[in-house]
């Protein structure tokens, strides 16, 4: 066997082992996201309650209302739930990854109460994405001080800033991972393992 080939085979076991998305679920990513960030844009806009256009709420409903597998993907990226049917060592959901170890209980109270938040508020803006819920928690409300005490003001803000961040890391790694519509999903699994060595 030459040398290159047996790279090729590492690098395709690496792909294997390290990805967390299935084949179905990749290709739906690229069917959606790639080549233009049209849609992503409305996934943000959507995130972070900004009003769409006319234009934006008819991509929204086509794109979004029914489609239940698109749903699920958006939903594993922005709130992930433990699975079992992960590569061993990608067992993650949205609250492994809360630094509470050196924290006093007061303030990881308030951590924990942020990230509820947090996923609370991008499950009701996916509903919405469906076309099928209300907003009953305002973005703008994250910032306001009256009624609340110092911790719940505090929690909002982490909160606020947790999904803008959420946002703008995920919609960037869904463009990574979307690609060019070209590229197959073997050739983005590749791209991806190839990029994960430098």
């Amino acid at each position: 066997m030459k040398k290159k080939e047996r790279k090729q085979q590492r690098l395709e076991k690496k792909v294997q082992q390290t990805m967390k998305y299935s084949d179905e679920e990749l290709g739906l990513i690229k069917n959606t996201f790639s080549e233009d960030d049209t849609i992503l844009k409305i996934v943000r806009k959507v995130l972070l309650q900004i009003e769409l256009t006319r234009e934006e709420k008819s991509g929204m409903y086509a794109n979004f209302k029914n489609n239940v597998g698109l749903m699920s993907v958006l939903r594993k990226f922005y709130i992930p739930t433990l699975e079992n049917d992960v590569p061993l060592g990608m067992e993650s959901d949205s609250y492994t990854t809360l630094q509470l170890e050196d924290k006093f209980p007061e303030y990881a109270v308030c951590l924990i109460n942020a990230r509820a938040r947090t996923v609370e508020y991008f499950e009701q803006q996916f509903n919405i994405l469906e076309g099928k819920g209300k907003e009953v928690i305002r973005f703008k409300d994250f910032l306001l001080k009256e009624n609340k005490t110092d911790g719940m003001r505090y929690s909002d803000v982490l909160a606020r800033n947790d999904i803008v961040l959420n946002v703008k890391m995920t919609g960037l790694f869904l463009k990574a991972l979307a690609g060019h519509q070209e590229e197959t999903v073997e050739e983005t699994r590749i791209r991806l393992a190839q990029n994960s060595n430098k």
